[in-house]
């Protein structure tokens, strides 16, 4: 006898406890797993538990058309007959399937008596007795709809019968193995209805020890007794458990099952023990390590990614019965689907993603603005929809490169709040169709460093006409000090980062250094706005945290002392960013007002660069003494920082000021209730309706704060108000749900790839028609063909409008010759003077366009800043 199962890798921890249960109650026995895709490299598994390839039973064209037709689920229950048919091959005179989230407690094979006579077919249905009429889910329209049998078990003889059956059940699941039940089919589930009539020797086992599970607990309820695990029926007779089905159970839940409304947490006999051991076992076989492992990627042989479109568009073409070959091997498929149909203007795979979804092609003028629809399929909506980008680039029918490029210089590696705006950044603009060539600087700070997916570094090498620069006004000197001259004569954007209302008076030098500034909010661009000389526009970062699921299990394991039923409260800082702007001891004594040590409520404080102040963190655990207060202070890698604020169950940030507020974003943008002071840069988003917002005064200093001034204007948050406010939180589970709700929906309104993306590709593109940017190209790449070759028989034409806007303008140039010193050690001749040629043979043709005021206005902006901004244009702002 065979025992089998069918899973993917990142269910081999379910699998394994499923094969420790078989072992015990099957001495010498093997748990068979017929895998969906390759195992990782250095799998060990224990001996009693056999690994097979699920290919090895399907033809090489066969296997390709499944993991084309299916999504994970269909495909992996699709394969079930063609394992069992493999088996009998093999050998095999009986097996038995189980799916792999379940744990036997007695042998499973006691129908059988070992002889002919017993039965070819043994099946478990669903319910035994009515569901009740609650309104709760799953009723028994659910059951019928999915079928009678719950095929999470199948015991089969092999008989010719039995081979013929499977040979009918196998030729049904080629196309028809789907979750549709509007068409009347459930994966392989729904077509075992049949079994009893087309396979007479047919057992239905009424055993109520058998496939326990959460559609059938109002029936049955599991008992722990001194002779093991026992089910009590509802008339009272009471029979051993055989196996329960964990089906849809997740570890880090207090509920059955995801599929259910019946139980909640509150369960029947001793579930909640049966849960939490069969919990524990997953944790120590590996839950975690293979639980990250990602599902099966299907792609096709050139490399290109078989989304959701690709397999919509082949059932469609299935049901159509074209023969388009291979879908993985041949190109047969993707040619068909990048090509249009008669009087069509979309290829046929665009035009699906249209009729799938209607409101795109309302928005898009029914795929006409291609550009916009391209940018779309960037998105996090069409991400959502299963859409990839590649994909959807391969089979666009036409060309759609990408119409503008675009440099970043940035903190691309560092743990810092401005790389991660870097990022996210990078990943908008690249959502809207902009070309990215980075420029790392990580090398510049001190903060640690991790790995992250960027694009190809090559901005040194191939230059586009638009930089920017993701560093602050203080280091941007140094910062520009260190980059190849190709970029230096590009039109710059600095992304400037403040977190109070006064602009650093010595830091206004910096705007000669730049064209414009991008700002996150509406705060810090009314604080620079005092003392610029450029635009300045609001353009806030993409807020989009990967994916994360809850696992508390995790949070215990970084933090131990944190219990199972404890409410987490997070804060997070890097002591870098001045520890009395993040104002961390006001949160602790809020928080130790608010909740005694006695009650189940934590706060966690993650830091970044302790070591450097280890007087502000001896104050911490001074404060934190005797209190459910923990002190993480590690270099989280990126992935796991994100794992860590999933797992909290409170953001709170009792801020002097923010210029944007990353953190408490990020934290909204996954449901999380926030708690925070409600001044400065995240009043952009926070509000009464989304957020916790805690009273504050507004004060000023009477000492520097790092790089703040004495008498910079500081938020006080009153200590009561924030004491309240997280005791409500705690305390009022709808008020926060509705919260955390809201907070997701404004960070999804506002801060999407595709809202900031389409902001700053339009802001891009405005940049891109402005003259000024021609004053940064240089010679070889001005427009007009007798421009460039001409520039040194113009040096004359050049020396005499310098000279004259020099007569006309005396005292300005006088007061600055001092800077030219510097602009030459800084620069160096060579670069100097092509710099100069370059401005020149851009300013001949603006004096062409626009007369010699424009043409002298830009040489003397060139002389002042060194070819770093232009200050005629800056009267006329691309606003």
């Amino acid at each position: 006898m065979n025992i089998f199962t069918i899973c993917a890798c990142n269910y081999l921890s379910h699998a394994s406890v499923l094969g420790d249960s078989v072992s015990k109650h099957h001495p010498g026995s093997r748990l068979t797993v017929f895998l969906l895709d390759a195992p990782p490299a250095g799998l060990n598994l224990p001996s009693h538990i056999e690994i097979i390839p699920a290919e090895r039973a399907f033809s090489r064209a066969e296997w390709n058309h499944r993991q084309a037709h299916y999504d994970i689920l269909e495909f992996a229950t699709s394969v079930k007959p063609a394992c069992f048919r493999f088996l009998f091959a093999r050998g095999a005179q009986r097996a038995i399937y189980l799916d792999p989230d379940i744990r036997i407690f007695r042998r499973v094979d006691a129908f059988w008596s070992g002889d002919a006579s017993d039965d070819a077919l043994v099946l478990t249905p669903h319910i035994l007795t009515p569901l009740p009429e609650d309104g709760h889910m799953p009723d028994d329209l659910v059951i019928m709809r999915a079928g009678l049998y719950n095929m999470g078990f199948a015991a089969m003889r092999n008989t010719p019968d039995t081979n013929a059956f499977l040979q009918w059940w196998d030729a049904k699941l080629h196309d028809r193995c789907l979750r549709d039940v509007r068409e009347g089919v459930f994966t392989d589930q729904k077509w075992i209805d049949f079994a009893p009539l087309f396979l007479p020797a047919t057992a239905v086992l009424r055993h109520p020890g058998f496939n326990v599970a959460y559609w059938n607990l109002h029936e049955r309820s599991p008992r722990w007794t001194q002779d093991g695990w026992r089910i009590t029926s509802r008339d009272g007779q009471s029979c051993e458990l055989v196996f329960f089905h964990f089906s849809g159970f997740q570890p880090d839940r207090r509920t059955i099952s995801r599929h259910e409304s019946r139980f909640g947490s509150v369960l029947p006999g001793d579930t909640r023990q049966l849960l939490d051991d069969y919990a524990e076992a997953l944790g120590k076989a590996g839950l975690r390590q293979f639980g990250a492992i990602a599902l099966p990627r299907i792609r096709s042989l050139d490399g290109t990614s078989w989304d959701t479109i690709c397999r919509t568009l082949y059932q469609q073409a299935t049901s159509e019965r074209l023969q388009l070959g291979d879908p993985l091997d041949a190109p047969d498929f993707l040619s068909w689907a990048a090509s249009r149909a008669s009087g069509d203007h979309l290829s046929r795979y665009f035009r699906k993603i249209l009729q799938l979804r209607p409101d795109v092609a309302q928005a898009y003028d029914d795929g006409r603005n291609i550009q916009g629809l391209h940018a779309w399929l960037r998105s996090a909506d069409a991400v959502a929809m299963g859409v990839d980008s590649a994909t959807a680039d391969r089979c666009s029918g036409s060309p759609i490169g990408a119409a503008m490029a675009v440099n970043h210089v940035g903190y691309l590696r560092s743990h810092l709040g401005i790389g991660e705006a870097a990022r996210q950044t990078i990943s908008a603009v690249q959502a809207a169709d902009v070309v990215v060539r980075v420029h790392d600087i990580s090398a510049l700070s001190a903060a640690p460093t991790g790995t992250y997916t960027l694009p190809a570094a090559r901005a040194d090498r191939d230059p586009a006409p638009i930089t920017i620069l993701g560093c602050n006004a203080d280091v941007l000197p140094a910062v520009l000090a260190q980059l190849p001259p190709s970029l230096l004569s590009t039109y710059r954007i600095g992304c400037w980062y403040w977190e109070t209302p006064d602009f650093p008076e010595h830091w206004t030098n910096r705007f000669d250094l730049v064209d414009e500034i991008w700002v996150a909010t509406q705060f810090v661009a009314d604080a620079v706005r005092e003392s610029a000389t450029v635009p300045v526009v609001v353009m806030p970062p993409m807020v989009q945290p990967p994916p994360m699921a809850r696992d508390r299990r995790w949070l215990t394991s970084l933090l131990p002392e944190t219990g199972a039923d404890e409410f987490v409260f997070l804060f997070q800082f890097d002591t870098d960013s001045v520890p009395y702007r993040k104002n961390p001891e006001g949160l602790i004594a809020a928080f130790n007002q608010a909740f005694s040590p006695r009650e189940p409520v934590r706060l966690v404080l993650k830091l970044l660069n302790g070591d450097a102040a280890p007087e502000l963190l001896s104050r911490l655990r001074q404060s934190t003494a005797g209190r459910r207060i923990s002190l993480l202070d590690a270099a989280l890698e990126s992935e796991d920082r994100f794992r860590l604020l999933a797992n909290a169950d409170c953001f709170v940030s009792l801020h002097r000021s923010e210029g944007f507020g990353l953190s408490i974003a990020e934290a909204m943008a996954y449901g999380l209730p926030v708690v925070t002071t409600g001044w400065s840069g995240n009043a952009d988003f926070t509000n009464a309706s989304n957020a916790a917002l805690v009273a504050f005064d507004l004060i000023r200093s009477t000492e520097p704060r790092g790089p703040y001034p004495a008498g910079t204007r500081w938020a006080e948050p009153r200590q009561d108000d924030a004491a309240r406010q997280m005791r409500r939180i705690w305390l009022e589970p709808d008020w926060r749900d509705a919260i955390g709700k809201a907070g997701a929906e404004t960070i999804g309104t506002l801060y999407s790839q595709t809202a900031v993306g389409t902001a700053m590709r339009a802001r891009l593109a405005r940049i891109a028609r402005s003259a000024r940017l021609h004053l940064r190209q240089p010679a070889a790449a001005m427009p007009g063909p007798a421009v460039a070759p001409n520039v040194r028989a113009h040096g004359m034409q050049r020396a005499v409008h310098i000279l004259r806007d020099v007569r006309r303008f005396p005292a300005f140039y006088v007061a600055r010759l001092p800077r030219l010193p510097t602009l030459l050690w800084k620069f160096g001749l060579t670069d100097t003077i092509t710099r100069a040629e370059a401005v020149a043979t851009g300013a001949i043709e603006l004096k062409r366009q626009y007369g010699l005021v424009t043409l002298a206005a830009a040489l003397r902006a060139w002389f002042v800043a060194g070819a770093k901004r232009v200050v005629h244009f800056r009267r006329r702002p691309i606003e």
